[in-house]
């Protein structure tokens, strides 16, 4: 994969041809799913080769489909709607596209939805304002590429502009975006590689959301692998958990009254009794 990137094909150009050359030979392998798919695999592989793998066939809309499509749509044209109309008094189309329970979620929504595009100013500042050795230790900054961000932020005016400007085969647009996400969190290459070396052995995991079903599953797997399960923010979170509430703050910077959301306990979701 590396000499086709140095060739100069795009990442998931190089990564579908790698991946044909150990084996993996067919007619959709380059599509989005599939390569995520084969992530996971590799995941597994690593940190729990216990864990049983299955597939679902994608239906109807691809990965990268913008126009709704009814019964099933793709993530990326619900969020196209979403982007274009701002409030949910203007996606009521998205009813038909999506669970009940979801699109109520969406309907309970107070804010105005906002985009990468509403954070370019803090991270520009941020680019225009630190030393490329400083952002060289940022995760995903690779191969002097800092140099070239820093160019695009004197020159761009929103993320959209920005990512335009620095894209090419090797740097897609959902990397740099990626990229740009780090950097808001100033998420560093060490920070993250702890992160990621303590999957092996969590301490402590958060649950987000359960069902009495999923109690049960919980009690079962701490039989197994002892953790402790949070159901509520505390102040002396591990470090990987304090990556989280890192993101939750920010993302509710325009309004910090929301960021008591973060400290709720599990969404507990109950099935319908027949």
């Amino acid at each position: 994969m590396q000499q086709r990137l140095k060739q100069g094909e795009s990442y998931p150009a190089a990564y579908s041809t790698a991946i044909k050359t150990i084996g993996i030979d067919t007619l959709n392998d380059h599509l989005p799913n599939n390569s995520l798919g084969i992530g996971y695999v590799r995941a597994v592989a690593e940190i729990n080769p216990r864990i049983t793998i299955d597939t679902i066939k994608r239906q109807q809309a691809g990965y990268h489909t913008t126009h709704l499509s009814s019964p099933i749509a793709s993530a990326t044209s619900i969020r196209q709607v979403i982007k274009a109309k701002k409030t949910i008094q203007h996606v009521s189309e998205l009813k038909s596209v999506m669970p009940d329970k979801a699109y109520q979620l969406i309907e309970q929504h107070e804010d105005d939805f906002h985009d990468l595009n509403d954070y370019y100013p803090l991270m520009q500042y941020k680019l225009l304002t630190t030393t490329p050795v400083a952002l060289k230790q940022i995760h995903g900054m690779v191969e002097g590429i800092e140099h070239r961000l820093i160019a695009a932020a004197k020159k761009a005016t929103t993320a959209s502009d920005f990512i335009d400007l620095v894209k090419t085969k090797r740097y897609t647009t959902t990397r740099i975006q990626r990229l740009l996400i780090h950097l808001l969190l100033n998420l560093d290459q060490e920070t993250v590689a702890t992160a990621i070396h303590q999957l092996q052995n969590l301490p402590a995991v958060r649950s987000l959301g359960q069902s009495t079903i999923g109690e049960r599953y919980i009690k079962v797997i701490k039989k197994e692998r002892p953790m402790t399960i949070l159901t509520k923010v505390t102040k002396n979170l591990p470090d990987y958990l304090a990556i989280d509430m890192r993101a939750s703050l920010v993302y509710h910077l325009f309004d910090h009254t929301k960021t008591k959301r973060e400290y709720l306990p599990p969404f507990r979701h109950e099935r319908a009794s027949r």
